[in-house]
């Protein structure tokens, strides 16, 4: 039998990690988007920038486009 109570501050700050642990991932993606443009306007491929990235050369095309 679960007899935990709900608590909004645990809930709060429960809510409040995972905006954060968001706003990381959407800063990491970002940060991945930048790294290929620059890599392509280096002259690379999109194959060696899938590569080194290690991203499926499909976003790596779709980053490009």
């Amino acid at each position: 039998m679960f007899t935990a109570e709900w608590d909004i501050n645990v809930a709060r700050k429960v809510w409040e990690q995972e905006a954060r642990e968001e706003g990381r991932e959407e800063g990491r993606e970002e940060e991945r988007q930048e790294t290929v443009i620059k890599m392509k306007n280096e002259g690379l491929t999109d194959d060696i920038i899938a590569r080194v990235t290690m991203l499926p050369i499909e976003k790596v095309r779709e980053i490009c486009s």
